[in-house]
């Protein structure tokens, strides 16, 4: 992979200054707030319901409001919606939309849109489609072309909107704050078609920012959203994000005072980088791992499951995140992190079977190669080169080419790297045309089923292909279960499948890592949604 210089790193950061300028004033002042961060790459797409990637989740957490949101200090509170009423059964949701509310075009907010938007959700093919499964017949309408009119929802007026559940789910409200179930205008998306997301004339958004700029490959600019309910609670004035693929120009540009936040620099930096009091943390539920390509598109020496467990059994986890990652991350010993509880508040964890153990890497790289053997490739013999994909990125590259060592080693396997431009490592992943890739995911709502739909054989995030009709009959009945517990004791039995079938590779548990100065800036924080912005403040000195 061709990487920056030094040089031409804090060069191309000396050209984005004068480009962009640095950010300004805090409240009060005289100038506007304005702010640049450097978050992720050129998006795909910035349609809430087609969104996908972290990076675009995150931008348009500040153009987009659902029923719900995370308000100020990381609340969840509502938001279009100012009240709602919850059945005892909680099977039923009704949300009373808020006076006034306003799209960036004057145009009011109606349930009516809400309904619009749900309904082009479950019926458009999208990676989120499959988010509003637990309301009523919307697993039909998306799997077995059921009509959409009879979705559980309704809108009897413009204030109010109704959602009718298969069961009672205790993360609903999670969902109505996320950026796929946002409202949508069926005006514009109508007469524009596809091309309605791709300016600002057409992108009308509900949020405290609207859509100012979008400049191909190079940044997208968001200003304040005057006909916004809170506009005055907002920080900034202006967010300019540049798209940024190499760490090394990134972090000249968070050094040169061009960008006041980023999330992409060398892992090599992070010592120095703690002692100059700019790297920060914030827990993450989520885990990075390799998924293999599991349809007819792919290696058929790969999909065997002694196979899989091997090429697992073959890295050392500890040694990822004690020399490569070095940001606090957490070496896997499974598929689903830390973060969830019991009914009792135990974690999740405390009943999980482990499927290595990670202080013993001796043994692993043993039971690796019975495994192998096994299956037949004896020190690797016979065993085709391994194409391993990732996006651009040191980590990412990093990580490959030790686990590259790792096979080679251990097992006698061989693996060439390929590194992709972000947007087009999403589609190729996601049309299975690669066999074997780096993958990650940090939940969108704090339950383990935010992790375990990406391997239900029809979801739309499952860019593995892979599945398994136990597990599929597992995750479906976690999602009638009403009782916690038991709910729970589905999600183990389910990842005991996955692991014993090899359906992905966990590598490491996440954390959020990010530069920013903390004696300048206060209100920043991250969830599930993304990363906020929107209620940044200047620290007066």
């Amino acid at each position: 992979m061709k990487k920056f210089t030094t040089i031409t790193a804090f060069f191309l950061a000396a050209v984005l200054l004068l480009t962009f300028g640095c950010p300004v004033r805090a409240e009060g002042d005289q100038e506007p707030f304005e702010i640049t961060v450097q978050y992720g790459s050129e998006p795909l797409s910035i349609d809430p319901n087609a969104e996908i990637g972290n990076d675009v989740i995150t931008m348009n957490c500040h153009m987009w409001e659902s029923l719900y949101k995370r308000g100020e200090g990381n609340k969840l509170e509502p938001g279009m919606a100012e009240s709602v009423d919850i059945s005892d059964d909680k099977m039923t949701y009704t949300f009373h939309l808020r006076d006034g509310i306003k799209w960036s075009d004057g145009e009011p907010v109606t349930a009516k849109q809400f309904e619009y938007s749900w309904k082009r959700l479950v019926t458009g093919g999208y990676d989120y489609s499959s988010f509003l499964d637990n309301v009523v017949n919307a697993l039909d309408i998306r799997t077995k072309g059921a009509d959409v009119d009879t979705l559980g929802i309704e809108a009897p007026d413009d204030k109010t909107f109704i959602v009718h559940l298969t069961s009672p789910i205790p993360y609903f409200l999670e969902i109505c704050a996320y950026g796929v179930t946002v409202p949508m205008r069926q005006d514009i998306i109508e007469e524009h078609g596809d091309d309605w997301s791709l300016s600002p004339e057409t992108f009308i958004s509900n949020g405290a920012y609207k859509l100012d700029e979008w400049v191909n490959q190079e940044k997208l600019v968001m200003v304040k959203n005057p006909e916004y309910y809170e506009k005055d609670k907002i920080g900034p004035d202006k967010i300019t994000w540049l798209f940024m693929d190499d760490d090394n120009a990134s972090l000249a540009a968070f050094e040169s005072g061009t960008v006041m936040f980023t999330s992409h620099f060398p892992s090599e930096e992070i010592q120095r980088l703690k002692d100059a009091g700019f790297f920060q943390t914030q827990p993450q539920i989520g885990t990075y791992y390799l998924q293999i390509e599991s349809s007819e598109k792919g290696v058929p020496e790969l999909q065997i499951p002694k196979v899989r467990r091997a090429l697992s059994l073959a890295i050392d986890r500890k040694y990822i995140v004690d020399n490569i990652t070095k940001g606090g991350e957490i070496p896997a010993d499974g598929y689903l992190p830390y973060g969830f509880t019991d009914s009792k508040g135990d974690n999740y964890k405390k009943n999980s079977k482990l499927w290595w153990d990670l202080d013993d890497y001796e043994a692993s790289k043993e039971e690796a190669k019975k495994l192998m053997d096994e299956a037949g490739f004896p020190d690797g013999k016979g065993f085709p080169v391994i194409r391993y994909m990732v996006n651009n990125g040191s980590n990412h590259q990093a990580i490959a080419e030790y686990i590259q060592d790792c096979w080679k080693n251990v097992l006698g396997v061989n693996a060439s790297i390929e590194a992709q431009e972000w947007g087009v490592f999403l589609d190729t992943r996601a049309h299975g045309d690669y066999q074997l890739a780096r993958a990650g995911w940090t939940v969108d709502f704090h339950d383990p089923d935010g992790l375990m739909n990406l391997f239900v054989s029809h979801d739309g995030n499952n860019d593995s292909h892979w599945s398994n009709a136990d597990y599929d009959k597992l995750i479906g009945e976690s999602k009638v279960e009403p009782d916690p517990d038991k709910r729970l004791e589905l999600f183990h039995q389910a990842e005991d499948i996955m692991m014993e079938q090899g359906a992905c590779i966990p590598l490491y548990y996440y954390v959020d890592k990010y530069l920013l100065d903390t004696t300048k800036y206060e209100g920043f924080f991250s969830d599930v949604d993304g990363s906020h912005f929107q209620y940044l403040r200047k620290i007066e000195k």
